[in-house]
C-alpha cells in the first residue's frame, strides 16, 4: 500500500512545525492514524480532553495541512469528521541540484517538495551554483503537460503558453486530457476517472527563436528574455485569456436577474 508523505522546507513549513510542537496534537494525530477518521467528541473522549481544547487544536492541525475535515449531518446538527493526511513528515534543509557537464546547471523541482501553491502566481527556485559571467546560448524547460477537462477527453485542445521573465515565449496546443490508462508513475491512491498523464514537451529557447521539441513555434529568442539583467529566471505556465476556447458555446458564465 502506498504511503502519503508531506515534505516541507523549514522556512515555508512553519505552520506544520507548529502543528507538531504539541504533545496533545501529536496524540490526536497518532489516534487518527491508529483508529481512522473520528469526530471531535470521540477524540475528546478517548484522550480525556475538553471538547474545546480538541476543537482548538484540530483547527491548528487543519491549518497546517496535517489533517482534513468534513462536516457531516448528525442526529443533532452536524459533526466534524477528522482525517489524517500524511503518514510521514520529512523536513528538508537543502534543495536538490546538480551540475550538468561544465556549462549548465540543472535544478530538480519535484512536485512533492511544494507544500503550498497559489494558482495565480509564479514560483521561485534558486541554486547555490552560479554560471558566473558565462554567455547563455540556450535555455530549456522540460514539462509534462495536458489539457484539463471535467473527467478526461483525449480530444480537448488547449493552448498552453510558457512565459519566462514576463515574456511569452510561445504557445503549444495540448491535444487533450489523457485518462485512457493509469500513468506509469501515477500513485495508486489517485482516482482512475481523472487525469493520468501528459505529454513530455521540451521548450528550447535559443537566439533564433523558441522550439517545442524540434518544431519552431515563435520568433522569441534569448535576447528578448534579457537574462543578463535578471537576478532570477521566472517561469510561468498558463492559459491566456484569449486562448483557444472549448465547449460548444462561446460565452462566459452568465448570471441573469429578471425584475418585474
Amino acid at each position: 500500500m502506498s504511503r502519503n508523505f508531506l515534505v516541507i522546507e523549514p522556512q515555508e513549513g512553519i505552520a506544520v512545525l507548529k502543528g507538531l510542537a504539541s504533545s496533545a496534537r501529536i496524540s490526536m494525530l497518532k489516534l487518527l492514524h491508529e483508529k481512522g477518521p473520528m469526530n471531535v467528541n470521540e477524540i475528546a473522549a478517548v484522550l480525556s480532553l475538553p471538547q474545546s481544547t480538541v476543537s482548538t487544536n484540530i483547527q491548528v492541525l487543519e491549518d497546517a495541512g496535517l489533517i482534513r475535515t468534513e462536516n457531516l449531518k448528525a442526529k443533532k446538527g452536524s459533526q466534524k469528521i477528522c482525517y489524517p493526511t500524511a503518514e510521514e513528515v520529512l523536513v528538508v534543509f537543502k534543495g536538490e541540484y546538480r551540475a550538468v557537464k561544465n556549462d549548465a546547471i540543472e535544478v530538480s523541482m519535484p512536485i512533492g517538495l511544494y507544500t503550498g501553491f497559489e494558482v495565480t502566481a509564479p514560483c521561485g527556485l534558486c541554486s547555490p551554483a552560479k554560471l558566473a559571467n558565462a554567455e547563455i546560448t540556450e535555455l530549456e524547460v522540460a514539462i509534462e503537460l495536458s489539457s484539463e477537462v471535467p473527467g478526461t477527453s483525449a480530444d480537448w485542445p488547449s493552448d498552453i503558453t510558457l512565459t519566462i521573465n514576463g515574456v511569452d515565449v510561445g504557445t503549444w496546443t495540448s491535444p487533450g486530457d489523457f485518462g485512457d490508462k493509469r500513468g506509469v508513475f501515477t500513485p495508486s491512491w489517485w482516482k482512475l476517472k481523472g487525469s493520468q498523464y501528459g505529454k513530455l514537451k521540451n521548450w528550447r529557447i535559443v537566439n533564433e527563436g523558441t522550439y517545442v521539441d524540434s518544431l519552431r513555434i515563435s520568433e522569441t529568442g534569448l535576447a528578448a528574455l534579457d537574462l543578463k539583467n535578471h537576478h532570477s529566471i521566472r517561469i510561468r505556465i498558463g492559459v491566456k485569456d484569449d486562448a483557444r476556447g472549448f465547449g460548444n458555446y462561446d460565452q462566459d458564465l452568465l448570471l441573469r436577474i429578471k425584475t418585474a
